[in-house]
């Protein structure tokens, strides 16, 4: 079994039932009362705290739980989160000491994107073992804000140039109008475009803020996870991935009856995975549409492998 049938049969053991992610839980945010602290002239750093606490609470809904409401402790979820991280830790070593890829925009932009997506998944694992009072610990909220920033942007200026990468194996499979340089070219520029036009709206957007996931299921999974989401999210974030998604696809089934039928089906299901994974609900499209990602960028390195 080779290094990408082990990672993915890993990663698939671990998504497994993402439908059913639940689990008990317990009482999880506790804020002392700021009239208590205020009264005691021992705890002048605990009414700091506490007034930024209830700050964060008029920002989020996150402290909205009734007393007795069951709360998610659990450690597993981020732990999805670290190993799909470390699954693709192994992808960038294995694109960058690949002797079969060839030295273009497309192999570098697969080793990039890897590495942003893998970033993206370490921070979100991070997120609940080391900064679980982010809520009411001022300087843990803005260390965990800082690095999440790289997220969303690495994330989608990256992701768009794979495009390139799939061009590129589209070509290596025979599809004809990808034959020429010129068809490159203007998918390179296109996909550029996208990731900056992503970017400028985001830069004049609300920003980033708190996940709240007070409105999923009081048993989902995602609600032990901490981590940082759009304020406001816009329809032309996810477009770079739908697009990818597709052009997956449409390089599976038009490529089906080539020589390399391998490297066919891999974009075929690189394609299907990602959109598959992200039409569920969306306390499970957490965890299905990530590792859904992470297959799809383990799935287009075996087929460059296999045309190249």
């Amino acid at each position: 079994m080779n290094k990408f049938t082990k990672a993915i049969a890993c990663i698939t053991l671990l998504g497994s039932g993402a439908s059913a992610f639940t689990t008990p839980q317990s009482a999880r945010f506790a804020t002392r009362s700021i009239v208590d602290l205020q009264s005691s002239p021992l705890f002048p750093h605990g009414v700091e705290q506490s007034t930024f606490a209830l700050s964060r609470q008029s920002e989020t809904k996150l402290f909205a739980q009734q007393v007795g409401e069951p709360s998610n402790d659990s450690l597993l979820p981020s732990g999805i989160f670290l190993a799909s991280a470390a699954s693709l830790a192994l992808l960038a070593v294995e694109i960058h000491d690949s002797t079969v890829l060839p030295d273009t925009l497309g192999t570098w932009a697969l080793f990039w994107t890897t590495l942003a997506v893998g970033w993206d998944n370490l921070i979100i694992g991070l997120g609940k073992p080391l900064f679980a009072d982010v809520e009411t610990n001022e300087s843990k909220f803005n260390i965990l804000k800082n690095l999440s920033f790289p997220r969303f942007t690495a994330h989608a200026v990256l992701l768009p140039l794979l495009y390139t990468t799939d061009a590129e194996i589209g070509k290596a499979l025979g599809v004809d109008w990808l034959q020429g340089d010129n068809a490159l070219t203007l998918i390179t520029v296109a996909a550029l475009a996208l990731g900056i036009i992503s970017r400028v709206r985001f830069v004049g957007s609300e920003g980033i803020e708190l996940a709240d996931t007070s409105d999923s299921p009081a048993e989902a999974w995602e609600r032990s996870l901490i981590w940082f989401t759009y304020v406001k999210a816009e329809f032309l974030y996810i477009v770079p991935a739908i697009l990818l998604a597709l052009f997956n696809l449409y390089i599976g089934v038009t490529c089906l009856g080539s020589d390399n039928q391998t490297a066919a089906i891999e974009m075929l299901v690189a394609g299907a995975a990602v959109l598959y994974g992200n039409s569920k609900p969306s306390e499970v499209m957490r965890f299905t549409g990530n590792l859904a990602e992470v297959a799809m960028l383990w799935l287009i390195f075996e087929a460059a492998t296999n045309v190249f």
